[in-house]
């Protein structure tokens, strides 16, 4: 069985970082899935 949704990876670089700030990222990653099922629904 061939699943068909479509699957996306992401990859984070983050030279020189002190700290990564998570909730940032989550804010980001949700606006980016958002646009990913706006323009996958068309």
């Amino acid at each position: 069985m061939v699943d068909k949704r479509p699957t996306y990876s992401i990859v984070v670089e983050m030279e020189n970082a002190q700290f990564i700030d998570w909730d940032e990222m989550g804010v980001g990653l949700t606006a980016l899935a958002r646009e990913i099922a706006v323009v996958s629904s068309t």
